[in-house]
């Protein structure tokens, strides 16, 4: 038995059905997510050269967890939807 909990463990069996996600890939220089909602903007942030822009977030949404409470309320993944490298 595993000592971690995996995907089917914590996800509804709907969140595992295909869809189809539109995605953006830039280049220049960006901030994540999360750091363009702060007031202002620290010296210490990074910057990043890529951008990748889904038009949903490609997490599940907080429906197709079975116990959202904890991380994914707290992170709400489900609202994420642009990485940067």
């Amino acid at each position: 038995m595993s000592r971690y909990t995996i995907n089917e463990d914590i996800l509804t069996d709907d969140t595992f059905k295909s869809r189809r996600l539109h995605i953006t890939l830039e280049t220049g220089t960006f901030g994540t997510q999360f750091d363009t909602r702060q007031k202002e903007e620290l010296p210490e942030t990074p910057k990043f050269k890529y951008r990748l822009t889904f038009d949903v977030s490609p997490y599940p949404k907080r429906d197709q967890w079975k116990d959202p409470d904890g991380a994914p309320d707290a992170m709400k993944f489900w609202e994420w939807t642009q990485f940067c490298s």
